[in-house]
């Protein structure tokens, strides 16, 4: 198996566990942290299964996927959205 689609799933796994797990427990800031590093990690996973990525995209696609995933998290999951738990 490739080291880039480990990254995904190992990713994947964490977003979902962070969600699940240490976002209703822990303050914003921490679940924040941990949820823009998974998807920093699968925006970097996603690229790694890819052949002939350009630096720039490493560049824009790692920070891009984890503001993404702050976001994400915030808009379904906080206050009236339509995922809280």
């Amino acid at each position: 198996m490739d080291r880039a689609v480990v990254v995904l799933v190992v990713a994947g796994v964490a977003f979902v566990a962070v969600v699940i797990v240490v976002r209703p427990r822990a303050p914003a800031a921490v679940t924040d942290v941990a949820v823009a590093i998974c998807g920093a990690a699968l925006g970097a996973g996603a690229l790694g299964v890819q052949h002939g990525v350009a630096p720039v995209e490493w560049a824009v696609t790692v920070p891009v996927a984890a503001l993404l995933g702050v976001f994400h998290v915030r808009a379904l999951f906080a206050g009236a959205g339509p995922l809280r738990i």
